[in-house]
């Protein structure tokens, strides 16, 4: 939250709490979805451990286009 990367809603109910993420916490997606990619290349992983990150891969950045456009969609209606 310092970073400006999520905000958080505190509810009426004391032990929730709701996460958003900002603009730019989804402009952090291209570089989650590379270094997924690393891990999976690099580092010792099941193929189902892996296979998000080989979505991420085969969708290549039209794809991450699309999930950020998403993302913005969904966290936009939570005040980020």
């Amino acid at each position: 939250m310092e970073a400006g990367i999520l905000t958080k809603e505190d509810p009426s109910h004391k032990q929730k709490a709701i996460y958003s993420l900002t603009p730019m916490g989804v402009d952090l997606l291209p570089v989650l979805a590379n270094i997924g990619i690393w891990g999976r290349k690099y580092l010792p992983v099941t193929k189902e451990g892996g296979a998000n990150a080989a979505a991420l891969e085969r969708g290549g950045p039209a794809l991450w286009k699309e999930m950020r456009s998403a993302l913005r969609r969904a966290h936009s209606t939570h005040g980020a």
